[in-house]
Parts: C-alpha cells; sequence; structure tokens
C-alpha cells in the first residue's frame, strides 16, 4: 500500500491552463474518485500521477519520495483506461502476462500469475480464450487483471467503466470496490459521474476549472457542499438566491426560512439557500407554521422507485423527489405546499 501527495501541481499547454496549484493527499489504502465536468483537468492530473505528462510546476511524491522525474514504466503503477487498450491477437492469458514479460518472467510463472488473477476477477476458465471472444464486462475484468499483474504500488483508473450499458456498470462499481477492498490497493479513479463517485469512493475530489472545489467523504461532500457548484455538480440541488435575517434565518421573498446550523454571514448579506430534492417535504394542505413555500406543479415525472416532482413559486423552479406511493394526487397546474425542514438547509455564501 501506498499514499499519494500531490503537491502544487500546475499544468499549462500553451496559453491554457489545466491545472493551476493543485494540492492533495491521498491516504495509502484508500480509494479515491476524482470527479468532475469534461475539461475539469481530472484526466490530466491523473496522467500526470502516471508520469504520461509532465508538470509545469509542483510534485508528485510517493511514500515520501518525489517520482515527478520518473518516466512511467518505472514509477510501478498500474492503469487501466477508458479504451482498455487489450491486443486482440493475444489470449486473455498472455494479455494478463505481458508487462511481467517484459520484465523477463517466466512463462510458467506468467501463466500461474494470469490464472491466479482471473480467480480473483471472476473469471476462471477464459485464460486460453481471444480477447475478442469476451464481452464488454469480461474485457473490463481482464484489463483489471492485466495492471494487478505487476503489483502496483498506486492504481490508476481513467473512466474505465463509461462504454458499459447501466446495469452492467453499477454491477461492475460494486465488484471493483470489492475488490480494491479485498487487495488494500492504494486506487484513484476518474468520472464524471457523481453516482458512481459515491458509489466507489472513500475519498471524492471535486474539480472544476483545474482546481479542486472540494475533498471529502461522499456523504460530507453531499450533505455538506462547500460551494454552488460542488452543490448542483454532485447530485444536483435546489438553489435559491436570499438574505439572511435575524434569529438564524434566511429570508426568501415573503417567506422566512429557519436554518438549524449557524450562518456565516452577517444579517442583510446575501446568500444561496441548498436544500436536496429528496429533504423536501409536498403536501397539497395550507402552509405550515414556518419553512414553507407555496407552490404550483409544472411537471411530474415517474422514476418507479420515486417520483420527481417540477414546481415552480416565487424563488424559481424547485425539484422534489416523493416516494411513488404518495404519486395519486400530483398533477400539473396544481397547488402545493413545499416544506423546508431546518436541518437539511444549508445556506452556502459562495
Amino acid at each position: 500500500m501506498s499514499a499519494l501527495s500531490i503537491q502544487g501541481v500546475a499544468k499549462h499547454f500553451g496559453n491554457v491552463t489545466a491545472l493551476d496549484n493543485v494540492s492533495l493527499d491521498i491516504p495509502e489504502g484508500t480509494f479515491t474518485c476524482l470527479l468532475g465536468p469534461s475539461g475539469c483537468g481530472k484526466t490530466t492530473l491523473l496522467r500526470i500521477v502516471a508520469g504520461l505528462e509532465q508538470p509545469s510546476a509542483g510534485a508528485v511524491v510517493l511514500d515520501g519520495t518525489d517520482i515527478s522525474g520518473l518516466p512511467a514504466h518505472k514509477r510501478g503503477l498500474g492503469m487501466v483506461f477508458q479504451s482498455l487498450a487489450l491486443f486482440p491477437h493475444l489470449s486473455v492469458a498472455e494479455n494478463i502476462g505481458y508487462g511481467l514479460r517484459l520484465q523477463g518472467v517466466s512463462a510458467t510463472a506468467r501463466r500461474e500469475k494470469a490464472e491466479e488473477l482471473l480467480g480473483l476477477v471472476q473469471l476462471e476458465g477464459v485464460a486460453d480464450r481471444r480477447i475478442t471472444q469476451l464481452s464488454g464486462g469480461q474485457r473490463q475484468r481482464v484489463a483489471i487483471a492485466r495492471a494487478l499483474a505487476l503489483e502496483p504500488k498506486l492504481f490508476l483508473l481513467d473512466e474505465p467503466l463509461s462504454a458499459l450499458d447501466a446495469k452492467l456498470r453499477e454491477e461492475m462499481q460494486v465488484e471493483l470496490r470489492e475488490l480494491q477492498a479485498r487487495l488494500g490497493v492504494t486506487t484513484i479513479l476518474v468520472t464524471h459521474d457523481q453516482r458512481e463517485a459515491m458509489t466507489m469512493g472513500d475519498l471524492i475530489v471535486v474539480m472544476d476549472h483545474g482546481e479542486i472545489r472540494q475533498v471529502g467523504a461522499p456523504l460530507d461532500v453531499y450533505r455538506a457542499p462547500a460551494d454552488r457548484f460542488v452543490a448542483d455538480f454532485l447530485g444536483g440541488a435546489n438553489l435559491m438566491q436570499g438574505e439572511v435575517a435575524a434569529g438564524n434565518t434566511v429570508q426568501l421573498g415573503e417567506a422566512c426560512i429557519k436554518i438549524e446550523d449557524a450562518i456565516g454571514a452577517g444579517n442583510g448579506e446575501a446568500v444561496t439557500l441548498c436544500v436536496r430534492a429528496e429533504d423536501i417535504q409536498l403536501t397539497s394542505g395550507a402552509p405550515r407554521d414556518g419553512n414553507c413555500l407555496t407552490a404550483k406543479v409544472s411537471f411530474v415525472r415517474d422514476l418507479g422507485h420515486v417520483v420527481e416532482v417540477t414546481a415552480n413559486c416565487d424563488q424559481g423552479e424547485v425539484k422534489v423527489l416523493v416516494p411513488a406511493k404518495e404519486r395519486e394526487g400530483l398533477a400539473v397546474d396544481g397547488e402545493v405546499t413545499l416544506h423546508l425542514p431546518a436541518d437539511v438547509c444549508r445556506v452556502l455564501e459562495k
């Protein structure tokens, strides 16, 4: 197991800044997800860690040793690319043992290692098949086994599941997370899928425009986003503009919303109120006392286990998730009351 420290890393491509003074410490044995939209710098950061790109400034330190100047093949890292890059003319076992062959490992030892890893990724009995004879999910497992064959200090994954269908992708997320937990290898995954990051990560690193916006455990980042970008990108959130009022409240138009957490801004200052869709309570009756907004339903979408309701109020469009059993009676243009419990409302000052 290895610990990684990224220290003040920057990367410029001509006049374009891909990474801007990025610093990050990744504890050994953890599964870390670099999460953000396309072009945010997450893949560039992963490639710098792998040695496939050189930083314009800063250092990459692995177990206390600066590896910034080492070429990729001397860093002892394993990487699975989005394209997988498997050799179609080689068998499964030959693909897995390819790196070992370059290191001069005997054919017998390579075969034994391939069989061992195929058991680990639940692909027993396919060692002699060609890559073209495997399904998409099986190819993913072979690529993972090949990366693990060299017993890497770090395991790097660049959106390796993005080409799979939704059901298989979710299955592979769980399998890969369980495999990493068994091996204890420090792992970094690049993804733009917040659900994937929430499922797999011990740590989530949210990035945007070459900068880190927040680092934390999945539920911490989800429940206490650092700013508007994180709140909106990680799961989507209702963001409403208001101003701080007396008594630890936020004034939203005529509505006064009590907040349980302390508000850092002073009275009269503009803030953003953040409330997750699943935390809002929707009723068709008259407003309760306090923390309520009146709204009109504009769209209802059935999602199976839940129903997503879009409602319009003076503060704009609000999304609400309600249990499927409460679907009856929800109709477009219907008047509803939105109750925002004090303990789920968050105030964002940025």
